[in-house]
């Protein structure tokens, strides 16, 4: 039992030790600037760091030093993170074109800060930030940001139909929306973004309105109508559209779409 023992021990301080890792490297970053490193060696400190909890409050600052270049941040799921820690990202990265705040403590005056500073921001994903409500969204996002080619806001359950809305008449690029668990989403949401694609074919290729149970088969059968260049739907739990609309859109998706439709919920045999 003695090398299974050794092995443990081994296993237990690997969380000690990555935490190390990410401490000197943040400290060298620091001291000697991004650009004396890997390309891809603060990325996969980021990567690695973020998924296991150890970029910190402490180690962030130093880690962003020296790279204003950066275009791509991802802190998902860092809930570990300061409000103080977070707003330093838009004078440290200014030039961000993707930037990844899900599940962090993200509030009104921080994305107000970060929209206002990174003007090249593409890629904004806020999934689960329950202080993202319409306000912030149509107020500060949405006019300083009408180049937005992805917008995910899934389970940002304070949102309504009026951010879609406004989504539909400001963002003219928009590739992929992100609305899952949106349950204020309705279909009035819907009709404004089947009313803009009429009028400016919007480049929607992805949606995802999984669990807004605001959604019937109007909106399902406006969705059909509207977008024939959609890659991914995604539909689960949609509990106010019938078996026989979901089944209609599954089979007008397979030929329109190849067959895209994901997350397809059960339906009785006899409705698949």
């Amino acid at each position: 039992l003695r090398p299974f023992m050794k092995a443990a021990a081994v296993v237990r301080r690997l969380p000690r030790l990555y935490e190390l890792c990410a401490e000197c490297i943040a400290r060298n970053v620091d001291r000697y600037g991004a650009r004396r490193f890997r390309s891809d060696a603060v990325a996969q400190v980021f990567q690695v760091g973020a998924a296991r909890g150890f970029i910190t409050d402490r180690n962030l600052p130093k880690l962003l030093n020296h790279d204003r270049q950066r275009q791509t941040l991802s802190l998902a799921g860092l809930n570990n993170l300061t409000e103080a820690s977070l707003k330093i990202i838009p004078a440290k990265c200014p030039s961000l074109t993707s930037l990844n705040l899900s599940c962090c403590n993200v509030t009104t005056p921080l994305l107000a800060d970060i929209v206002r500073q990174c003007k090249f921001l593409r890629h904004l994903f806020l999934n689960h930030c329950p202080e993202v409500n319409d306000t912030v969204v149509i107020k500060e996002i949405l006019p300083r940001l009408p180049c937005m080619q992805t917008l995910a806001l899934r389970g940002c359950y304070h949102l309504t139909s009026a951010t879609v809305v406004e989504v539909s008449q400001h963002c003219k690029q928009l590739t992929s929306l992100s609305l899952g668990h949106c349950q204020y989403v309705t279909d009035a949401a819907v009709k404004a973004l089947s009313q803009a694609n009429t009028q400016a074919s919007l480049p929607l290729q992805e949606i995802d309105l999984s669990y807004c149970t605001g959604i019937s088969d109007e909106g399902l059968r406006l969705i059909l109508a509207a977008f024939h260049g959609l890659r991914r739907l995604s539909l689960e739990g949609c509990t106010q559209a019938s078996a026989e609309t979901l089944k209609m859109v599954r089979d007008c998706t397979l030929f329109f779409l190849g067959g895209a439709v994901s997350n397809w919920p059960m339906l009785p045999p006899r409705a698949r």
